[in-house]
């Protein structure tokens, strides 16, 4: 079995996606950080990790309810 080198131009698109996946996971822990937090204790580590598959593609986090 021979061993291929991928198409540079794929590897480049790959490394992006990689990248812009780990930015938007990291800003969505950062916002749980600073507070805003979910009534579910279990959505705020599901944010983070859905938007490393979806990457910049992932749903906005709907904000907790605020107020009365």
């Amino acid at each position: 079995m021979m061993h291929t080198q991928p198409l540079a131009w794929l590897e480049v698109l790959a490394w992006i996606g990689l990248g812009s996946a780990f930015v938007s996971a990291g800003l969505i822990t950062a916002d749980i950080a600073r507070g805003a937090r979910q009534k579910l204790w279990i959505m705020n580590p599901v944010y983070p990790v859905t938007a490393l598959y979806w990457g910049p593609v992932a749903p906005p986090r709907p904000r907790p309810a605020t107020g009365s």
